[in-house]
């Protein structure tokens, strides 16, 4: 699912966690939407998106210190 350049936003990652339709999704493209760390912390929360192989982050205000935590705890 590419969702980049969407200007999804933290606010926008919260609805994330409750998005359960999302559960058999593989891959995740969110480049360039203004994702900060707090962004990447809701993402860490959707325990129904544990089955993807891949999630771009590129281009967005997140450190890499918080996307590290992200990759190790999922």
């Amino acid at each position: 699912l590419d969702l980049s350049n969407n200007g999804i936003s933290d606010k926008g990652m919260e609805y994330f966690r409750e998005c359960y339709f999302l559960k058999k999704l593989k891959s995740l493209i969110l480049a360039n939407n203004n994702i900060s760390d707090q962004g990447i912390i809701y993402l860490s929360e959707c325990l129904h998106l544990k089955n993807l192989n891949t999630i771009s982050l590129a281009y967005n205000k997140s450190s890499f210190d918080t996307i590290e935590i992200y990759v190790n705890n999922n």
